[in-house]
């Protein structure tokens, strides 16, 4: 094979074999912005509210407001999971896209789970 035609094989294989690899690794999700919550406390009780996301440097800033009551956490995401520390426990979703969030939490103490979906 000519020196020519092997080097641009070469170039095309590996455009080829990376693009996948590439589209996935740059996949963007914008966190921030306002969220329609709801959820199911640990012991079965459903509400729905707000969740507001804002960007604080290497950290998000989490802020939900269900009926009077507001909560506000620290948040940090790794890769399709973000994690919240709150004033009163700690959370995790699954980011299924940018729209769209599902995951649990968990009172201090508590042996048991709520699970909460947010929506936009």
């Amino acid at each position: 094979m000519p020196r020519k035609t092997f080097v641009l094989f070469s170039l095309i294989s590996l455009v080829i074999f990376a693009m996948p690899v590439t589209t996935q690794a740059t996949r963007v999700v914008y966190l921030p912005g306002v969220y329609q919550v709801a959820g199911t406390d640990p012991d079965g009780t459903k509400y729905t509210g707000t969740v507001t996301v804002t960007r604080t440097r290497a950290t998000l800033r989490v802020v939900w407001k269900i009926g009077s009551r507001v909560w506000r956490g620290t948040g940090l995401r790794v890769g399709n999971i973000l994690s919240v520390g709150y004033n009163g426990g700690v959370a995790a979703y699954r980011i299924v896209h940018s729209k769209r969030f599902e995951g649990e939490w968990a009172p201090h103490g508590s042996a048991k789970t709520g699970r909460e979906i947010w929506t936009r």
